[in-house]
């Protein structure tokens, strides 16, 4: 594809492409919030000159039950043994 023209590059597994950004020389961490409650982070690739990104705060917590993985197995399952209820009298 470099021969045509195309910008193209190789695809990294997330630990090649953190070797190759220490590699030149670019830093692929950034601390997202404030002291003991930062956490590392991979560092957004992309930088701005005039108005730097900033990471505030860590990722939230599951504010939503329609989110959480662990509750949606839960409702799953209950709608199972509620579809298996309602055949089992047929």
């Amino acid at each position: 594809m470099t021969a045509a023209g195309v910008p193209c590059g190789p695809i990294n597994t997330v630990d090649a492409g953190i070797a190759l950004a220490r590699e030149i020389a670019l830093e692929p961490f950034v601390t997202a919030g404030d002291g003991a409650a930062g956490v590392a982070t991979i560092r957004h690739p992309v930088t701005f000159s005039r108005t730097p990104p900033s990471y505030p705060c860590r990722r939230p917590r599951w504010t939503s039950t329609a989110r959480d993985p662990r509750l949606a197995r839960r409702r799953q399952r209950r709608r199972q043994r509620e579809r298996d209820d309602i055949a089992s009298r047929f």
